[in-house]
């Protein structure tokens, strides 16, 4: 199994302990990744698609048709990548938007042909580790899928989140259901215009995980809720408004622990 690797900017400048764990997981299980100097960001959506929707689906067809060179299909960690993908490959299923995006492109030498498929990093391990040996981690756990995975719409598959459940289980880990599983993390724009509120967010997600569950951490397999609730929680200790911080944790070093105890 061969994938073009997009790490999204988040993880290859922010997070190098999301990157090292997806890279070294898939590496364990037979998955190859091929890195890519050329890609761009994605680009997220409160960037350029928020003022500029053709310009932004260029840039995303620009990193398909990168993939699309080398016959192979793209593999991201990251949840609002796979996303912005996922959206831009439905848009560009008009011909006539098409048409436009690849007037662009061809003057930098990239045709965007519609051919190069788009994966989350669960969709790869779902596959693979039905047949890897796994040390069980006899843990329990809280999941927060996210946004970009939960409320799919029309662009994005259904039942990541049971996706994510399942892997959990064949790793020995029990989860926890809270009534806030589907909850807003409080990151993207929110956090820049109204931090206060943002920081509410992740109170109430802590909260519900606290008072409900007997989680001994969170499990997230997305980059950015990671972050916001890793970073919130420290605030809300700060501030006297939780009791303790609880570990989060992206879906791959998770899968990394259980490797790391394989065989």
């Amino acid at each position: 199994m061969r994938f073009a690797f997009f790490p999204g900017c988040r993880v290859a400048f922010e997070y190098p302990e999301v990157e090292v764990a997806v890279r070294g997981s898939l590496e364990s299980l037979g998955v190859e990744l091929v890195d890519f100097s050329s890609f761009s960001c994605c680009p997220a959506y409160d960037t350029v698609m928020s003022f500029d929707l053709l310009t932004s689906l260029t840039i995303t067809a620009r990193n398909l048709a990168i993939a699309e060179e080398k016959g192979l299909d793209l593999l991201t960690p990251c949840c609002e990548c796979y996303s912005v993908f996922r959206y831009a490959m439905w848009k560009l299923e008009d011909d006539e938007l098409l048409g436009e995006v690849n007037r662009t492109l061809v003057r930098f030498g990239k045709v965007y042909r519609r051919r190069a498929k788009v994966f989350h990093v669960l969709d790869v391990y779902d596959r693979v580790l039905k047949r890897s040996r796994l040390r069980k981690l006899g843990s329990k756990a809280a999941i927060h899928t996210g946004c970009h995975l939960t409320w799919p719409g029309r662009f994005v598959s259904e039942g990541y989140q049971e996706m994510l459940e399942g892997i959990l289980k064949r790793l020995g880990v029990e989860v926890q259901e809270y009534s806030r599983m589907d909850y807003f993390c409080g990151k993207g724009s929110l956090r820049l215009l109204d931090p206060k509120t943002s920081l509410e967010f992740v109170e109430v997600i802590v909260r519900s995980v606290a008072a409900e569950t007997e989680a001994e951490f969170i499990v997230t397999p997305c980059p950015g809720c990671r972050e916001r609730l890793e970073s919130g929680q420290k605030r809300l200790f700060e501030e006297d408004r939780i009791e303790k911080i609880i570990p989060v944790y992206h879906i791959s070093q998770v899968v990394m622990m259980s490797l790391e105890g394989g065989e």
